[in-house]
């Protein structure tokens, strides 16, 4: 949800712009900005006299004539997001205080789905959230070891990656004969083979036994 910074944030920097669709929080946060400093504006003049007063109604003008303009931009596009047309602003011509009522009960409704004014915007958000969250996710290349990941592969630890570079390698002097030799290559291309199939936690290093798990049991996160 827009917090309130982002909503005045929003509304000065779409001050022309009527066009588009406004959320429930973009509209309602600005609203109470200027709601409470017109009421507070009026209160000040009528409480002091004299300069005081003055001072008080001369900034309330000022903020009113500089905040008309995108206060009446961000209804517009909240009516638009309720499906409504600008037209439907113009009804506080038949009497200030029933067009406003009329307007801010419609305005309370949330949003509609994608219509003629474009797509639901707290459903962009949404949207916009999970891309960059997914995004975070995506495993870079390292450059360092060169190694590279895709969807369907995991980073090996650099602990295990140790343990099998400090393991000593087997020779032909090792082997007294040619079908221990034999078996002592099949078996060393079936461990290659289960080690190349294995999946690994790209946070904790923690193997994986279960090649459709999504979460790692020991970090949580997900793979």
């Amino acid at each position: 949800m827009m917090t309130f910074s982002e909503s005045i944030k929003t509304c000065f920097k779409k001050y022309f712009d009527s066009e588009g669709r406004a959320t429930r929080a973009e509209y309602w946060w600005f609203q109470l900005l200027w709601w409470c400093v017109i009421i507070f504006g009026i209160t000040m003049m009528f409480a002091t006299k004299g300069d005081t007063a003055g001072a008080f109604a001369i900034v309330w003008m000022l903020f009113f004539a500089f905040t008309v303009v995108p206060n009446y931009c961000v209804c517009v596009r909240r009516l638009h997001d309720t499906g409504w047309s600008a037209r439907a602003f113009f009804w506080c011509l038949l009497g200030v205080w029933v067009g406003l009522i009329i307007i801010n009960i419609r305005n309370i409704f949330p949003s509609d789905d994608d219509n003629e004014y474009g797509r639901n915007p707290f459903m962009l958000k949404k949207l916009k959230e999970a891309q960059m969250e997914h995004t975070s996710c995506i495993p870079v290349r390292i450059e360092e070891n060169e190694i590279s990941q895709d969807e369907d592969t995991r980073y090996m630890p650099h602990s295990t990656m140790a343990e099998d570079i400090s393991k000593p390698a087997e020779t032909a002097e090792s082997t007294p004969t040619t079908t221990a030799m034999s078996a002592d290559a099949i078996n060393v291309a079936s461990q290659e083979k289960e080690h190349t199939q294995m999946r690994y936690c790209r946070f904790c290093g923690e193997k994986v036994a279960n090649k459709d798990a999504v979460y790692c049991k020991k970090c949580g996160k997900k793979l």
